[in-house]
């Protein structure tokens, strides 16, 4: 009885001391909840926002080919409206010691030393587009202005005249306009150098052995030789073929000690372009590179380009068989050129 009394008394006196631990547990409880309750709403959230994200990226991706087939066009027109320009020049200063003869009957020359400011190019290239350029060369010869020489029909005779202005020449070598179809295919137009022979592709100071260019060409054909015409280029593998129609030589200035070289017609305001002339030539591999060779053929009637029509009435037609090459041997350049001609009815022939 006594241990029964004992044990409702300890029961009681402990009962209040769980309810306050109760009272403890459930408010920690409840934190906790709440806690997590806060936790998961964050959670919940950042599931949300990376949701909307990929949801964004998607899109995005989505719409990229759409955007890039909208901004292609706009990019190839600003392109297109980039343009290049570009600018090269150089020039030759030359000193001479040699032995002159004052006639063809001096038997006993005289050692003169000269100097000469040979030629000063300038060269621009226009690239107005990836189809469509435009080059241009100016030289300046002998440092200054050349003459002028015009016919005049109105003497008896008719008459060369020519007006003095200063020593030298300013030439416009090259004035075209190039277009590019495709690789494979090209056309030139404007002023445009005929290349037969060597000395209108090898042309520049670092290009031959000599001091001056070869005067094995340039005794026989016009050196740097430019017309107005058209130039069709064909490519195909290594082989170039070349096609122009070009304006033509004149008969009158065909010379025993140049033979054709004299026949450009550079030295007059206006060329007359009543006689054309064809020019084929065959290239394989890159004889400006110093790794090729090639064939070339010229022919042109010359006299209906005379200004005196009254001194010769017979045709006088030239026909030019060239063969060139250049190739490269440690480093050094080795260009050859053969040239055979024959100018009919003008008692002129040639083999070198």
């Amino acid at each position: 009885m006594k241990k029964a009394v004992l044990s409702l008394a300890v029961s009681l006196a402990l009962t209040p001391l769980y309810s306050v631990a109760n009272d403890d547990m459930q408010a920690q409880l409840e934190k906790l909840q709440q806690q997590l309750l806060e936790q998961q709403k964050a959670i919940d959230y950042l599931k949300s926002q990376l949701e909307a994200k990929n949801t964004q990226q998607v899109a995005v991706q989505q719409k990229a080919p759409v955007v890039t087939e909208q901004a292609a066009p706009v990019a190839t027109v600003a392109s297109k409206k980039e343009s290049k320009l570009t600018f090269k020049s150089y020039g030759t200063l030359l000193y001479k010691n040699d032995e002159v003869f004052a006639n063809v009957q001096d038997t006993s020359p005289e050692r003169r030393a000269t100097t000469d400011l040979e030629r000063v190019v300038t060269e621009f290239e226009y690239e107005i587009d990836d189809k469509w350029k435009v080059e241009f060369e100016l030289e300046y010869e002998h440092g200054g202005t050349g003459t002028t020489l015009e016919y005049d029909g109105f003497e008896e005779f008719g008459e060369f005249e020519s007006e003095v202005e200063a020593g030298g020449e300013v030439i416009v070598e090259k004035l075209q306009l190039e277009y590019e179809y495709n690789p494979n295919f090209t056309v030139k137009f404007g002023h445009i150098y005929v290349p037969v022979g060597l000395g209108t592709d090898l042309n520049k100071p670092d290009q031959y052995f000599t001091t001056t260019r070869h005067w094995g060409e340039a005794t026989m054909i016009p050196q740097v030789w430019h017309e107005t015409g058209v130039n069709l280029i064909s490519r195909w593998s290594d082989f170039t073929l070349q096609t122009l129609v070009t304006t033509g030589l004149n008969s009158e200035y065909f010379r025993s000690t140049n033979w054709v070289a004299g026949g450009a017609q550079q030295r007059f305001e206006e060329n007359t372009a009543d006689d054309l002339a064809l020019t084929l030539r065959l290239d394989y591999g890159n004889v400006k590179a110093g790794k090729g060779f090639g064939v070339s053929y010229y022919t042109a009637n010359t006299s209906d380009n005379r200004r005196n029509q009254g001194k010769l009435d017979v045709d006088g037609n030239v026909s030019i068989l060239g063969l060139h090459g250049a190739w490269t041997l440690d480093d050094s350049c080795v260009p050859w050129s053969v040239l055979i001609w024959r100018v009919r009815r003008l008692s002129c022939y040639h083999c070198c």
